[in-house]
C-alpha cells in the first residue's frame, strides 16, 4: 500500500524535485521493511476484515521432521536430551541384528528396543531406524550373513507392535535388512532378487502403521514394484505405493550417484547407462513431490563427483529432498561450508512455511459463523511426507481460554516453491464469551502423544509470529466476539 502511494506521488512531482522524491520512496520503502505487518481494513458482505502481510525471517528454524540429521545408536546413546541444543530434530539410528541371523529377537532386546524410543520421545526429537544384520566397518568385507528370509519375515513381525506403538517418533524407516547396511545389495542369502525384495517390502509396509513410508535404497526396486509412478490422487492416501519414498546413500558421489541411477540384476550387479538414469531420474521426479526423499553422501570419485554447489541445490529441489547426514561424507560437508551453501541446505531441506497474508473479520457473533483465509508459502525443498494437523485458535486475552477450530486442509500438498491459499469457515458457539480474542495457527503432530509438545509443532519462518511455550504462531491480530 506505501508503493501504491508514493507512485501516486510520483504523479504530482517535478522532475526538478526527483532528488526529493528519491528520498521519499526510500524512506517508504524502509518503513515497509521494517514494519512486522500491514493492517488495513475493508467491507465484503457485510463484514468488516483485516488484511494482514507479514514479515519473513531468515532465522534458522528447528522444525520436526526435517533438516541435517545427526546419529545415534540405539541401546548405547542413553540420553539424546542434547540432539535439539546442537540444531537437530532427526537422528539416524542403526539397529543391529547381527546376533538373531538365525533365531527370534530376544525380548530383552526387544525392551532395549522401546526403551530408546521412548527416550527419543522425551528429548523432542524423531529417528529414522535402520535395521540389518550386516553393517560391514571400514576395512571389512561387505560379504559379511545377512539373514534367510524366513527370519527376516519373523523378525519384522515381532517388530511390528513396536513399530506401532512409537509410531510417533519414527519419521520414516529406511527398508533395512537385506545384504549390506541393510542397502539392498551383497546379500549372502539370495535376497537381492525381486520376489524377495518384493515380500520383505509388502512385510513393512504391513507392519507400520499407514501413516509411516518405508524407503528404497534404489529407484529401479520402487519401480520393479510399481513401473507406473505415483501420481496425485494416489498420493497420501495410506495404499502400499504411496508409501514408498527414496533413500540416496551416495548422492552426488559421480555420475549415477554409486550406482543409485543403475539397474540391479538377481546378482546384485550394476547396469548404468544414460539413458537408465534419465528413466529412474524422471520416474524418481513424478513421485518426490509426495514422498520423504533423504539420504547421506558418500565418498566421491574425484574425476565425476557433483558435489559442486551449484549441482547440489539443483538435485535437492528437483527431487525434494527433506533430510541428510551432517557428518557423513565429511569432505562434502566441508565443501558445502566452504562454498557458503550449507546454511542454505539447512534453511531449505524439507519444508519451510511462512505466512504471506491473512484476512480476518474483525468482528463475529456468538452463534455466527466464522471466515477467515490465510496463504502460506512454502520455501522449502519439499512439502512434510507425514500427516499434519491444521488448526485456527482463538484465545480469550483476559483469561486465556484456547478455542480449537479444525481446518480442513492437507499441509503436504502444501507443495515447494508454491503459494497455498486456506480458507476456513467455522461457527462460533453460543456459550463462547464476550471479549477480545487473539487469532493463531497451529501447526501440531497429530499423534496423541506428540499433540500437545510444542517441540513436535510447526513454526513459521515469520518474525514475531512464534510462541515457543505453546506452538503456536501468532496472526498478529485480534477478534472481538459479540
Amino acid at each position: 500500500m506505501l508503493k501504491k502511494l508514493f507512485m501516486q506521488v510520483m504523479m504530482f512531482v517535478s522532475k526538478k524535485h526527483i532528488s526529493l522524491l528519491i528520498i521519499l520512496f526510500l524512506c517508504g520503502l524502509l518503513l515497509v521493511s521494517l514494519s512486522n505487518k500491514k493492517l488495513f481494513a475493508f467491507t465484503a458482505n457485510n463484514q468488516k476484515l483485516m488484511i494482514v502481510d507479514y514479515q519473513m525471517s531468515d532465522e534458522y528454524i528447528l522444525n520436526p521432521e526435517r533438516g541435517f540429521y545427526t546419529s545415534i545408536e540405539i541401546g548405547k546413546d542413553k540420553d539424546l536430551s542434547k540432539i535439539r541444543e546442537q540444531g537437530f530434530t532427526l537422528a539416524r539410528s542403526n539397529v543391529h541384528l547381527d546376533q538373531f541371523r538365525d533365531k527370534n529377537i530376544s525380548e530383552e532386546f526387544l525392551q532395549e528396543f522401546r526403551d530408546a524410543l521412548t527416550e527419543v520421545r522425551r528429548a523432542g526429537i524423531k529417528v529414522i531406524p535402520r535395521i540389518s544384520y550386516n553393517f560391514p566397518m571400514p576395512g571389512e568385507t561387505e560379504k559379511q550373513p545377512d539373514a534367510p528370509l524366513p527370519i527376516v519375515l519373523n523378525h519384522i513381525e515381532q517388530l511390528k507392535p513396536i513399530f506401532q506403538e512409537y509410531q510417533d517418533v519414527i519419521a520414516a524407516l529406511p527398508a533395512g535388512f537385506i545384504g549390506a547396511w541393510g542397502e539392498w545389495h551383497s546379500s549372502t542369502n539370495g535376497l537381492h532378487n525381486f520376489e524377495s525384495k518384493q515380500q520383505v517390502l509388502t512385510a513393512l509396509l504391513d507392519a507400520l502403521p499407514s501413516t509411516r513410508m518405508v524407503q528404497l535404497r534404489y529407484p529401479s526396486d520402487i519401480k520393479s514394484a510399481y513401473p507406473n509412478p505415483l501420481n496425485d490422487a494416489e498420493a497420501f492416501t495410506g495404499i502400499h505405493q504411496a508409501r514408498i519414498g527414496h533413500e540416496n546413500l551416495c548422492f552426488l558421489a559421480n555420475a549415477d550417484d554409486a550406482g543409485t541411477y543403475s539397474i540391479h540384476d538377481n546378482d546384485s550387479n550394476n547396469i548404468y547407462s544414460p539413458d537408465i538414469k534419465k528413466d529412474l531420474q524422471s520416474y524418481l521426479k513424478a513421485i518426490s513431490p509426495y514422498v520423504i526423499v533423504g539420504g547421506e553422501t558418500c565418498q566421491v570419485t574425484p574425476e565425476s563427483a557433483r558435489t559442486d554447489s551449484e549441482t547440489t541445490l539443483a538435485e535437492m529441489q528437483h527431487f525434494n529432498w527433506s533430510y541428510i547426514n551432517v557428518s557423513f561424507y565429511a569432505p562434502t560437508i566441508d565443501r558445502w561450508k566452504k562454498e557458503g551453501i550449507y546454511n542454505t541446505i539447512a534453511n531449505k531441506l524439507g519444508y519451510r512455511f511462512r505466512l504471506v497474508e491473512a484476512q480476518i473479520p474483525e468482528i463475529v457473533n456468538s452463534g455466527g459463523e466464522f471466515k477467515m483465509s490465510f496463504t502460506i508459502a512454502n520455501d522449502g525443498f519439499a512439502s512434510p511426507y507425514n500427516p499434519r494437523s491444521t488448526e485456527i485458535i482463538l484465545r480469550n486475552q483476559e483469561n486465556k481460554q484456547v478455542y480449537r477450530f479444525p481446518v480442513y486442509t492437507d499441509a503436504r500438498r502444501w507443495f515447494s516453491q508454491q503459494q497455498h491459499q486456506v480458507n476456513f469457515s467455522g461457527s462460533i458457539s453460543v456459550d463462547m464469551p464476550k471479549g477480545t480474542y487473539e487469532v493463531l495457527l497451529n501447526l501440531p503432530d497429530p499423534t496423541p502423544q506428540l499433540y500437545e509438545r510444542p517441540e513436535y509443532s510447526i513454526r513459521l519462518a515469520n518474525q514475531d509470529v512464534w510462541e515457543p511455550s505453546t506452538g503456536y504462531n501468532s496472526f498478529l491480530t485480534n477478534l472481538s466476539v459479540n
